[in-house]
């Protein structure tokens, strides 16, 4: 993605469904909220589902009896027992719910006049939309009584109070009504030299006229026609058709534009049925009508329509209380501030980035691109925040530096082994057993590196770092002659495979043995995880599954695997930037089953080991390495890095500076994990103070109290030194530089 205009927002929102309209609105031909309706009856609010249905009919006692319920066709509780009686409901509000009188708004008088011939549902309802609009309205009725041909259609089904209930309203519009009067064909000019528009209702004007299908308008002219239509639904939509075309006609605006969901249309609204239950229509007792319990209970068999496939999948989405299409609103309108604050920094730099939002939308939405962008776009124009992603780049920077980066070359080299640093960091001598197993496999051919593969950098929107660190492993594959390279990780397998172009890329079980596999799963059931930087790498996939099984597992299938896996909250650098959504990330997804899981993703596998759920990497189970299977903290993580580059490297003049004595309490050093600072930092800050002086004392208890800045940060330690140890009983950090006169 390389831009965020208007037009690639709405491309984007295009694509998002979960602001269609549900199948019962759209079927309607006047849009009643369907979907409010029957929450509001469910819930006994039969007031407030009185004033939904009020406000878009305006003959509610009439239709809310006599409606056709185009709804009910398209309903999708009809695929799980039988459709929403929506005209029962409606009658139900009308019934029990109480009439609020409506603000009397003071109407804009205009100066065009209207005439309307006929009186039918259609005439009548354009009559009451026009003069809400401010406009005059004459209405010719032929016959002795106002509305004389909806008492006899009607007679069977209505009682008389009912319709005249309704039109009463008519008359308190303010409409001038004329009885026995009717359409004389000679003063057609007449009537044009007077009236502004001119309206004919095809239920009683028997002459045939031209229309317009979307305007309802008679050959441009100022004519306009109300088609025979014998549903009073269809009659209430085209009385409010009518007065729309004519506004527009008095206000010289396009007749046309923003129609298209005018009367019947059909929506791409997708709701997903699997977990609903079957359930039937509630038959009112009296067979009239239902009463209040009956109305509740019909209205609680509403599924209330909805997409949110991604959300269901996405804690994510969940923790913000969003979907796509308004979360991309909100990623635009926050780029687009110039100034003021930037509220939505922290949900943008909170998203996984993992895809699966795309892999599950009907539509294909990625707002892990969307992020991913406005993340470049943050770090170019310094609107980043300077801690977001700090630590995590300084980590990338540490793996790629002298202190980690390492090339082990090989006379007869053929191939190369990048473990990854997330691996060499949590099982460094998983890494060791795999990189001899190699060589024993391949002739003693395969060279090692030592390093990250920048992947950091492209999640936390440093694309200028990510394109460094993917040319100093290019460049350094280039000296030893592009030789194949394996690797353990599946993201650097996907970074590998689609940034370096000279360079075969393989992952470490295209070099599994199925010789070295032994049974010893004894058939137990496992869960399966997939790490999302590979959910569409579905022979990765498989081969994972078949070596699972021939070590003897039954693998079991989590609710969102394969495809549509979710992240474990690294992906992203969600675990950086937003420590409560990557707590709940892990635990939504252990709680997807109850086994023991197995992963090919060593962060997963950490992950899940953090929240004390029993998980293994499966090149554990493969090479029978119990290791050291717990997560490992972030100084533990340097730790384990620069003593396997020792142990590989033999280099027996050099130490490893990440090995720290210091003596804390455990709730300590959960804190310093929380507050991401490094016993190498504690360290540097004591020993500084040492030679300084310049720390502070505490006379109360003689602790000392001091500070040092390593690069963009101010760290204090609280300490005192017994037996030549450090005694540390606090440590914490700020961004605030430190001067003293």
């Amino acid at each position: 993605m390389d831009n965020l205009s208007q037009d690639k927002l709405k491309e984007l929102e295009s694509k998002c469904i979960q602001e269609e309209d549900p199948w019962c609105n759209a079927m309607c031909p006047i849009h009643i909220d369907v979907r409010q309706l029957c929450k509001l009856v469910a819930q006994g609010n039969f007031t407030e589902g009185r004033k939904i249905y009020e406000k878009k009919v305006v003959f509610p006692n009439i239709i809310s009896r006599i409606c056709e319920e185009k709804c009910k066709s398209q309903c999708k509780r009809k695929e799980l027992g039988n459709s929403i009686n929506v005209r029962q409901l409606e009658l139900a509000c009308m019934n029990y719910g109480k009439e609020v009188k409506a603000r009397v708004l003071l109407k804009p008088k205009k100066k065009e006049k209207v005439i309307i011939f006929g009186t039918s549902l259609s005439g009548l309802s354009c009559a009451i939309e026009l003069r809400n609009k401010g406009y005059f309205v004459d209405l010719y009725e032929s016959e002795e009584i106002l509305g004389k041909n909806i008492y006899e259609n009607y007679k069977n089904a209505l009682e008389e109070i009912t319709i005249k209930t309704d039109l009463q309203k008519v008359e308190d519009s303010g409409t001038k009504i004329y009885i026995n009067s009717y359409f004389e064909k000679e003063k057609l000019n007449e009537y044009k030299e007077k009236y502004d528009a001119l309206v004919f209702d095809g239920n009683i004007y028997k002459e045939y006229l031209s229309y317009n299908m979307i305007t309802l308008q008679h050959e441009n002219d100022k004519v306009f026609y109300s088609p025979m239509n014998v549903s009073a639904v269809e009659c209430i939509s085209l009385g409010k058709r009518l007065s729309t075309s004519i506004d527009r006609y008095f206000q010289h605006s396009s007749m046309t534009q923003g129609r298209e969901k005018e009367g019947v249309f059909q929506t791409k609204l997708y709701t997903n049925l699997e977990d609903i239950d079957i359930e039937y229509e509630t038959i009112p007792r009296n067979k009239k009508f239902y009463t209040e319990d009956e109305a509740l209970k019909e209205g609680q068999r509403c599924i209330d329509c909805n997409c949110l496939e991604c959300v269901k999948g996405c804690e994510f989405l969940k923790h913000y209380n969003s979907y796509p299409k308004k979360m991309a609103r909100e990623v635009y309108n926050n780029l687009s501030i110039a100034l003021g604050n930037r509220t939505s920094n922290k949900m943008i730099n909170s998203c996984c980035l993992c895809g699966q939002c795309k892999a599950i939308c009907p539509g294909g939405l990625d707002l892990g691109e969307v992020c991913e962008y406005a993340r470049k776009q943050m770090v170019k124009t310094n609107k980043m925040p300077p801690s977001a992603f700090e630590f995590a780049i300084e980590d990338m920077e540490f793996s790629n530096s002298e202190e980690f980066f390492t090339v082990i070359e090989k006379d007869n080299l053929n191939y190369v082994f990048f473990p990854g640093c997330q691996l060499c960091a949590s099982e460094p001598d998983l890494v060791k057993v795999i990189y001899n197993d190699l060589n024993d496999k391949l002739k003693n051919e395969v060279g090692l590196i030592l390093g990250c593969c920048g992947v950091i950098g492209k999640w936390s929107g440093e694309e200028e770092r990510f394109y460094e660190e993917i040319k100093l492993i290019k460049n350094t594959l280039e000296k030893i002659n592009n030789p194949i390279l394996i690797t353990a990780c599946p993201t650097c397998y996907k970074i590998f495979s689609s940034h370096l172009e000279s360079v075969k890329v393989k992952m470490i079980y295209d070099y599994i043995d199925d010789k070295q596999l032994k049974f010893i799963g004894n058939n137990n059931d496992i869960s399966i995880d997939d790490p999302c930087t590979v959910r569409y790498d579905d022979k990765l996939q498989s081969q994972v599954r078949e070596i699972a099984k021939k070590l003897g597992f039954n693998l079991k299938e989590l609710d969102y695997g394969r495809e549509i896996t979710t992240c474990c909250g690294y992906g992203g650098l969600t675990c950086f930037s937003n420590k409560e959504l990557k707590e709940n990330i892990v635990l939504s997804r252990i709680k997807e089953n109850k086994l023991n899981y197995l992963t090919y993703c060593i962060n997963c596998r950490d992950s899940f080991l953090s929240q004390n759920k029993e998980a293994k990497h499966i090149l554990q189970l493969i090479y029978n390495f119990d290791g050291k299977n717990k997560k490992p903290n972030i100084s533990e993580r340097r730790y384990n890095r620069v003593q396997l580059k020792l142990d590989l490297t033999q280099e027996k003049d050099k130490t490893n500076n990440y090995k720290i004595d210091l003596i804390m309490s455990d709730d300590l050093k959960e804190t310093l994990e929380d507050r991401m600072i490094l016993y190498k930092d504690i360290e540097d800050t004591i020993e500084n103070a040492q030679e300084t002086n310049e720390k502070f004392i505490n006379k109360s208890n003689n602790h000392n109290l001091a500070y040092y800045r390593i690069k963009n940060v101010t760290f204090w330690v609280e300490y005192t030194i017994k037996g030549g140890k450090y005694l540390v009983y606090n440590a914490y950090s700020h961004r605030m530089k430190i001067e003293v006169n």
